[in-house]
């Protein structure tokens, strides 16, 4: 299912005049809100968009070259009903080309959302180990997405970093050689030991200007050519039209005429929705923590940016990141305090809206 042509001319008239669906201004996130539920178990929601997280933990030998190193592997499961940049994928009727789609994005986000938690050196994976080159913790994150509204990769960091900090692991000690769990009622759980909470930021990029030619003329696109930055800073896109068939032939074919346009980013949206996205034209994700420290930035293909813009984003994204930040500590404290008094917990809550 793809947006009908009338509504992606309606948005493109808001994103010219500066307004955005939502009415959020263009450098504006959604609102994030954090429930942390139980034992790392939370739900995370970015506006539409969803996600439950669950951390498990087990423990397991290491590998050989790593051993004395824990394990952490993180598990993404998006929804039947997936919609990716306007395409929609029903997973229970869908075909195996479908299916491989799906399963594709899938390890596209966990991989994502993992390298950004080891590049941040978030977590100690050394203290994982319990004995050196046999027994180890496996740390476990399971990503489960109910609905997905865009900004899937920023929703699921969250969410895993909350799992992370209020995940508690049964307290173990080797006597005699020997591995000895303890109970909850034995021992109190010992937690990840968090060093670092680092925070994805999508941002998306397009040329409106560019776009309008498009969605009047979108039927007759054949396909587009991204080009390199030229000598002098500006993108070129080469665009091939299919000309209406004529009178005159030339090379027993129809003629088709190719032109070449500049197109420079000139729209930047923070946190894009799904039908926002549908008229960008690449998005890049950013991977800071509290410190302004970059993690990482991830930007798989789409229009080309200049350096100048790449700074500006993560500036804007630092910014972000420090916010975000601050809510998840705010729901891992009023968590903490349920743990040790129920009432305390509601009574946080309750000055926190006041």
């Amino acid at each position: 299912m793809v947006t009908p042509k009338n509504n992606k001319v309606h948005l493109q008239n808001l994103l010219i005049q500066n307004i955005r669906p939502s009415l959020r201004a263009f450098k504006v996130p959604r609102e994030l809100e954090i429930d942390i539920q139980s034992n790392g178990s939370v739900l995370v929601t970015l506006g539409s968009t969803k996600v439950h997280v669950q951390v498990s933990a087990e423990i397991s030998k290491p590998f050989e070259e790593r051993p004395f190193e824990g394990l952490f592997n993180i598990s993404c499961e998006l929804p039947p009903l997936f919609i990716n940049n306007g395409l929609t994928i029903t997973a229970a009727t869908s075909t195996t080309n479908n299916d491989d789609q799906i399963r594709q994005k899938e390890i596209e986000i966990s991989r994502l959302i993992e390298k950004a938690i080891k590049k941040s050196n978030s977590i100690d994976i050394e203290s994982l180990c319990i004995q050196a080159g046999k027994k180890c913790w496996s740390i476990r994150i399971d990503l489960h997405f109910f609905k997905n509204d865009g900004g899937i990769v920023d929703a699921g960091c969250v969410a895993a970093m909350c799992g992370l900090l209020s995940f508690k692991k049964q307290d173990v000690e080797v006597v005699n050689g020997e591995i000895v769990i303890y109970s909850e009622k034995q021992r109190v759980g010992v937690g990840l030991g968090v060093l670092g909470v680092p925070i994805c930021v999508t941002i998306g990029w397009g040329n409106i200007a560019s776009r309008e030619w498009l969605v009047k003329k979108g039927d007759s696109i054949v396909r587009e050519n991204m080009a390199d930055v030229n000598d002098s800073g500006d993108v070129e896109m080469k665009v091939e039209e299919e000309e209406e068939e004529e009178d005159e032939e030339e090379n027993n074919g129809i003629r088709n005429v190719k032109e070449r346009t500049k197109i420079l980013p000139d729209i930047m949206l923070v946190d894009p929705t799904i039908e926002e996205m549908e008229l960008l034209m690449g998005t890049m994700t950013v991977t800071l923590n509290s410190n302004r420290e970059l993690c990482q930035i991830s930007k798989s293909g789409g229009l080309p940016i200049s350096m100048n813009q790449i700074m500006e984003s993560v500036e804007l994204c630092a910014e972000i990141a420090k916010d975000w930040t601050d809510k998840i500590k705010q729901a891992v404290k009023i968590y903490e305090a349920k743990q040790r008094d129920p009432m305390s917990g509601m009574l946080s809550v309750v000055n926190d809206r006041e």
